[in-house]
């Protein structure tokens, strides 16, 4: 009896024993699990302290980069609904009073500000119209003029639709809109003068073209000539002179046919006043001889 429940005993601490070592190894293991889970956990911690203290720096440097571009850029107000003014270099834009647009100014009594306007092509690019002043403000509207002329044709280029008003922008890029604009007056101005140069030299080549014409006619002919016209004015120099020199050759033609008749009838004179004198010597000595013979003696 007491041998039985040893073996009992023996086993059921066997079993206690081997239910331990089991747990204790899934505790060793759990607790490794754990363990490692802690160090990751850890160092994401810091990992995650070292991103957030870099994004905290990034942060305050973008804020101090938006602070220091707003003091040189101003405040930007989305206008939608806004476009040119028909038949002037002008724009009206969806923002005013309520907006703060001009505000301070408005209260002082002070001159409306002036303000920056960007619209948006076709291709949603941002454009730059230019500088204007705020000549009509309302609540939630504004009417201003482009401060400086007009290219040709720029106001009627400008889109309608969403713009963006700003109130300031750097002094760099006013000085080089400033420059480009000086550089687009120039050109323009010497385009102004190349055109009105290329006119007179349009005139002059109409001019040249005319006189050619008048020149060519002269020497061609004009066959729309009226008709009391001469015939030189009709036919032209170059029919005329050809004309003319087909009479001199005509006439020259004649001039020899009568020298060659004048010639040879001149020859046929001689001939004849040469038989002639023959003749006439002839006679002359028959008379002499019969004089002789009628004044001799008959012996």
């Amino acid at each position: 009896m007491n041998n039985a429940l040893s073996k009992v005993l023996i086993a059921l601490v066997l079993i206690v024993a081997a239910v331990a070592i089991f747990l204790t190894l899934k505790l060793n293991n759990a607790r490794n699990e754990f363990t490692k889970q802690i160090v990751a956990l850890k160092k994401t911690a810091v990992d995650n302290a070292e991103k957030l203290r870099v994004d905290r720096t990034t942060a305050a440097a973008a804020e101090a980069e938006l602070n220091r571009q707003m003091q040189h850029w101003g405040h930007e107000w989305p206008s939608a609904n806004s476009g040119p003014v028909t038949g002037f270099p002008a724009v009206q834009v969806s923002v005013g009073k309520n907006q703060g647009l001009g505000l301070k100014e408005a209260t002082l009594n002070k001159p409306l500000p002036n303000i920056y306007v960007f619209g948006s092509d076709q291709d949603g690019s941002s454009r730059y119209l230019g500088e204007f002043q705020v000549q009509e403000l309302q609540d939630n509207q504004a009417a201003a003029a482009l401060t400086r002329s007009p290219y040709v044709g720029e106001a009627e280029s400008w889109p309608s639709g969403a713009f963006r008003v700003r109130d300031s922008i750097p002094p760099g890029w006013r000085t080089s809109f400033i420059d480009l604009h000086t550089q687009q007056t120039i050109a323009d101005q010497e385009l102004i003068d190349e055109t009105a140069k290329l006119e007179i030299q349009n005139k002059h080549i109409a001019e040249s073209q005319q006189t050619l014409e008048r020149r060519l006619a002269e020497l061609n002919g004009n066959p729309n000539a009226p008709e009391k016209a001469s015939s030189v004015v009709k036919l032209g120099l170059v029919q005329s002179i050809r004309d003319d020199e087909a009479e001199r050759n005509k006439l020259l033609r004649e001039v020899d046919a009568l020298r060659r008749a004048l010639s040879d009838n001149y020859a046929e004179l001689e001939k004849v006043l040469a038989e002639n004198r023959q003749i006439v010597e002839s006679i002359g000595l028959d008379s002499n001889a019969q004089t002789a013979n009628r004044t001799q003696p008959v012996k």
